[in-house]
């Protein structure tokens, strides 16, 4: 389904009292996530989103470290992902602004940034800085196998590169993020995705790479 509807389908689903699980990315914009929450609180009806990554081994043992205080206080994390299998269903929405919204940010980066808050325990951002690219798709090129469908002639305007710095209020945390499709490589037929939290702590001043494959 395209990511356009995916908040108004989600509100009226809970107004017609049903419990909600939302794939990512939540919402186009603000507005549209406001109203989502709303929904949930008058109607009493679950809702959660769907950012999955958080609930795989890896990532449940680095934040039961965290929760441990075996790495005292984060304050700067680094979350980055590459998907080196290509860009998915180059041709369809997928691509599309109009109706994906963007392209790696939102299809790959959200579950970067929402990993690394949820083990640093910190949600509450003090600004967002960003800034996006579109190097490949927007020639036709990098198209990838995942998810492949027909492709359907609609132009590529989103981004295939996307970086983000967001300060944590309260936390003093910075956390580069970023989101890359990369042109498919007989590589990436083993590994089609890379992700990877780097995070400096104050413990044993250095830093500690998880890398999830």
């Amino acid at each position: 389904m395209p990511n356009a509807f995916h908040a108004p389908l989600a509100t009226a689903a809970l107004e017609a009292g049903k419990h909600v699980i939302l794939d990512k990315p939540f919402a186009l914009y603000l507005a549209e996530a406001l109203r989502v929450a709303e929904a949930s609180r008058k109607s009493g009806r679950l809702f959660m989103l769907g950012t999955n990554q958080r609930f795989e081994e890896g990532p449940q043992k680095v934040k039961a470290l965290a929760e441990k205080g075996y790495f005292g206080k984060i304050y700067h994390l680094k979350a980055s992902w590459r998907r080196r299998s290509g860009i998915p269903r180059l041709g369809t929405w997928f691509g599309n602004r109009k109706l994906a919204g963007g392209g790696c940010l939102l299809d790959i980066g959200v579950h970067m940034i929402n990993l690394a808050l949820y083990v640093a325990g910190v949600f509450d951002a003090e600004c967002v800085t960003g800034a996006v690219y579109t190097r490949f798709g927007n020639r036709g090129l990098g198209g990838g196998t995942w998810g492949a469908s027909e492709p359907e002639a609609m132009p590529f305007d989103v981004d295939d590169f996307s970086k983000a710095l967001v300060p944590g209020r309260g936390r003093e945390l910075g956390l580069p993020s970023s989101a890359k499709r990369s042109p498919a490589s007989p590589s990436s037929r083993r590994w089609p995705c890379t992700g990877i939290i780097d995070a400096i702590y104050e413990s044993s001043a250095t830093h500690h790479e998880v890398r999830l494959e």
